[in-house]
């Protein structure tokens, strides 16, 4: 069977439509078993099929009456048919509970069938729901016999147990008193911090000037000091698209709102703020605002009059996907930058989509960064004659998540420095708003189709966290996780864990330290010593020296040698003799002395070893010698 915008076949959209569900049933195993058993096609029939039917609890005669007797235990009173009616599955915990609890509070009760003191709590368990039923939050239950899988997830300690699901996390309520101003207190205590801002004169032109972030501003005017659940829980479900203020009444610091506003000092007043803030876009003032009412209001006055598409679901929320051409739905987006340089450009755009008569259900403007979402318009861009898309507009029309068709407006061209005089500025918008009409008009008729179609990405989300955001978050959640779960008995050991972990390493770092100062003081004391010693070492180093020893240097000692032995011998012998001044005794010592010694041929190595001793200590005197020199024979 071909898609629907491809055949003209009469019955093509419905025999489609049949053709999706059945493969959703086919590829869903507890479908198809209910199926092929019962004829059972939706989720929610397999769902109270598989639930025991209790409504009519209490039909049949109580057993326990002939035991106990019905004074004693009247289970009817208390009710525990209402376990069953909300009983859920660990399925339906995943693929419902766990999705939702990021928009609304939900509370889960895990019970048993034998459990007695489930049975007491199940009266105010009933009341607890009609209390905090109306305000939007959601209530359930386990069976914790049927669903062990989901109580050890959940961190179930005992029962009856109170789980509350928050934002894809469980918090365990561990009061002992069971009612619902304890359990509104819990509430309070686990939603978000700063859900409504305080709000005050002072402070006023600052929240209401802060639409810039792409969100409706809300201000909530109570008599009270703090504000009320419901309030509390319309601020988170609506957290993403409306900021939220809070203004006590009757205070000094909020006398001029009051006075601007004209709110009655009584009673409760909702005023919701788009871009032009002087004035209310929605008000209503009541002593009690149904929570139907608030969110019938806020979810008619959620978006701005030219939001920014900062993410995939604002693409999906102001330009959702409809693929039959009748009922297409044009998006008319300016593309732009994060500068202040194109504010005109948009409040242009805005004042065209604020005096724009076209249904909004069929016709949406909004405006994009280039540079953030620069794979959306480059996918946009593939056919336009244009390179440069900045400042331009471009319509399209989604027919599902991933293929669009689109047309780029070159009739309109929206400049940042034009009109600076009120008639020509005047001129500009009229005829800037005429050429817009003619094209939206041409492109919503069902035979005409837009030029181009391509396939595109998701878009980047704008408002996402950073790393460093999401890490302290993290650690945040790690904190509470253990304040929550852990009792007496386990901090005293998680202490003495932690106390061993950190002397272990305030040990290893005082060692650490140790070695590193000893280290340094070495090379302290090194450093001076060379200082002291002149940049000579301390030890003594061997080393080899080697002297030149030259011809004319080796001819030269030879002389020195014979001079010195010429000038140790007497000039004239027999002087002495001549004067009578000589003795035999003289004669005798000077031939002692000047007779040649014996060497003996032993001892010619005698002072081999200190010589050699000499050499390898680097004490003997050497000298370089080129060549050898020549002896001449005589």
């Amino acid at each position: 069977m071909p898609h629907p915008d491809k055949s003209k076949h009469p019955e093509a959209e419905t025999k489609f439509v049949e053709i999706k569900q059945a493969y959703e049933l086919l590829s869903d195993t507890d479908r198809r078993r209910a199926y092929d058993q019962y004829g059972i096609t939706n989720e929610d029939a397999v769902l109270d099929r598989n639930r025991p039917d209790n409504s009519n609890y209490g039909r049949f005669q109580d057993p326990f009456e002939h035991f106990y007797g019905a004074h004693n235990f009247n289970f009817h009173d208390q009710d525990i048919g209402l376990y069953h009616r909300l009983s859920i599955t660990t399925k339906y915990y995943e693929t419902n509970i766990m999705p939702k609890s990021r928009l609304t509070p939900q509370i889960l009760m895990f019970y048993a069938d034998w459990c007695f003191a489930c049975m007491k709590a199940a009266n105010s368990f009933k009341k607890l729901i009609d209390t905090l039923e109306p305000y939007g939050v959601v209530f359930a239950t386990v069976n914790a016999g049927h669903e062990e899988q989901l109580v050890r997830k959940v961190g179930v300690h005992s029962l009856p147990c109170v789980i509350m699901v928050l934002d894809g996390h469980n918090y365990v309520y561990k009061d002992s008193v069971f009612n619902a101003q304890h359990v509104v207190d819990f509430i309070r205590q686990k939603l978000p911090y700063k859900l409504l801002i305080p709000v005050t004169d002072n402070t006023l032109d600052t929240f209401l000037g802060g639409w810039a972030d792409n969100r409706v501003r809300a201000l909530i005017l109570e008599p009270r000091v703090q504000p009320r659940l419901r309030y509390l829980i319309i601020a988170y479900y609506f957290r993403e698209r409306v900021a939220f203020g809070f203004v006590q009444l009757n205070s000094k610091n909020t006398m001029n709102i009051q006075a601007k506003f004209k709110a009655h000092s009584n009673l409760d007043t909702l005023l919701i703020f788009n871009e032009f803030p002087p004035q209310p876009i929605a008000t209503v003032t009541m002593s009690d605002i149904p929570t139907t009412t608030l969110n019938n209001i806020i979810s008619h006055n959620k978006f701005l009059i030219l939001p920014r598409l900062s993410s995939q679901d604002m693409l999906d929320n102001v330009c959702p996907a409809e693929w039959n051409r009748p009922r297409k739905r044009l998006c008319v987006v300016l593309v732009t930058e994060n500068t202040s340089m194109h504010d005109g450009a948009r409040t242009v755009m805005r004042k065209i989509a604020l005096e724009s008569l076209f249904n909004r259900e069929r016709v949406r403007f909004a405006y994009i960064y280039q540079e953030k979402q620069n794979d959306f318009i480059c996918a946009l861009s593939k056919h336009n004659q244009s390179k440069d898309t900045l400042l331009q507009i471009v319509i399209f029309w989604r027919r599902d998540t991933k293929q669009i068709r689109y047309e780029w407006v070159h009739e309109v061209v929206l400049e940042v420095d034009k009109a600076l005089e009120n008639d020509t500025q005047d001129q500009y918008f009229n005829y800037t708003k005429q050429k817009m009409d003619i094209v939206i008009h041409r492109l919503l008729r069902s035979s005409e189709s837009l030029s181009y179609e391509t396939e595109v990405k998701a878009l980047l989300d704008e408002h996402a966290e950073n790393a460093v955001m999401r890490i302290l978050n993290r650690i945040l959640l790690a904190v509470e996780y253990m304040a929550d779960n852990l009792g007496q008995e386990h901090i005293l050991p998680a202490i003495s864990v932690i106390g061993t972990i950190g002397f272990i390493l305030i040990i290893g770092y005082l060692m650490s330290y140790l070695l590193h100062l000893e280290e340094e003081d070495i090379q302290l004391k090194k450093s001076k010593n060379v200082d002291n010693c002149n940049g000579k070492s301390l030890g003594y180093v061997p080393e080899l020296r080697l002297h030149e020893l030259r011809a004319e240097k080796y001819n030269g000692l030879r002389m020195i040698k014979i001079t010195r032995h010429l000038s140790s011998m007497p000039t004239d012998p027999e002087a002495g003799a001549f004067l009578g001044m000589d003795s035999s005794d003289s004669e005798t010592s000077m031939s002692d002395t000047y007779e040649p010694k014996i060497l003996l041929e032993e001892n010619l190595l005698d002072g081999l070893p200190n010589w050699l001793d000499r050499l390898f200590e680097g004490t003997t005197h050497r000298y370089y010698i080129n060549y050898w020199p020549d002896f001449t024979s005589k």
